[in-house]
């Protein structure tokens, strides 16, 4: 397994992140790799759709979790054994903010190896998207 978190503090509420997460539409506008996000259902365990990154065709996602105003895990299988998730959690702060943590797992023979490769860039990444959505939620 390998795996990458980044976080992000930001003075918006919980709920207002969460209304960010809740409407795939927008992730492009925080996440510089997305091109689009197509949901087939509600925003909730179990659903599915497809995402689609620059310069790589659409692949299935499922939502394998979905807790209601504090996090959510998207799951992918690029093939070759490989499962990529996507783990984002939401940590309400004393002040009335709110942690945003993104984390990137991958799992299956290949992680370590495919970690090893693209992992900087994975971080990278993560590490805009974060900050992106962090900007975003206080507007």
């Amino acid at each position: 397994m390998w795996e990458t978190t980044k976080t992000a503090e930001t003075t918006a509420a919980p709920q207002a992140v969460w209304s960010r997460y809740e409407d795939p539409t927008t992730w492009p506008s925080w996440n510089p790799d997305l091109v689009a996000v197509d949901r087939q259902g509600p925003f909730a365990t179990g659903t599915t759709g497809t995402v689609t990154n620059e310069g790589q065709p659409a692949m299935p996602f499922t939502l394998v979790s979905v807790e209601e105003g504090k996090g959510f895990t998207m799951e992918t299988q690029p093939g070759g054994g490989l499962v990529a998730q996507s783990i984002c959690t939401l940590t309400p702060l004393d002040d009335g903010g709110t942690l945003i943590s993104h984390t990137m797992r991958l799992d299956g023979p290949p992680a370590d190896e495919v970690g090893a490769a693209q992992g900087p860039v994975f971080a990278a990444s993560l590490s805009t998207g974060v900050l992106e959505l962090a900007e975003l939620a206080t507007r």
